[in-house]
């Protein structure tokens, strides 16, 4: 009989933790999002890829974004993965780094000599492009094609 309580005794913290390990393993939502940019007029330098979770820093304070990439250019196109990304909302700003620097090069009144774009390919205006209209939802996994413009 003591033996019997003692292995209850025993057991129930391992009962415990795998019961714990179950429910956190049954919360964790990650998704994949998967990133093509077309419309790329060279192959020169790399596309700088960011991936923002608000509308601080977005589209260009690459420290604000929560991942970064620089995807090398072939045939004009580049496409990456973001894995294992919380599910929630987000929003993608790229920019065609053809001189290599790992910065937006712009003119003297702010305006990008080189290509921009971001998710849901918003219709340029003046100024960047606002967080909310280049947001997105993503459950499971996500596409998403962004067309790179040129102002200059």
């Amino acid at each position: 009989m003591q033996i019997q309580i003692n292995i209850k005794r025993t057991l129930l913290p391992v009962y415990l933790l795998f019961f714990f390990l179950n429910i956190i393993a049954q919360n964790d939502s990650s998704t994949v999002i998967v990133v093509k940019v077309i419309g790329l007029r060279n192959d020169n330098g790399s596309v700088g890829i960011t991936l923002f979770n608000s509308a601080e820093g977005f589209p260009m304070d690459f420290n604000k974004a929560i991942r970064k990439k620089y995807i090398e250019i072939k045939n004009n196109t580049v496409e990456t993965t973001f894995k294992d990304v919380p599910e929630g909302a987000y929003a993608i700003a790229v920019y065609h780094d053809e001189d290599n620097d790992r910065k937006m090069d712009t003119n003297f009144l702010g305006i990008p000599k080189e290509g921009t774009g971001s998710s849901n390919n918003p219709k340029p205006r003046m100024g960047p492009p606002v967080y909310t209209n280049c947001q997105f939802e993503t459950k499971n996994s996500t596409s998403l094609i962004i067309i790179m413009k040129y102002l200059l």
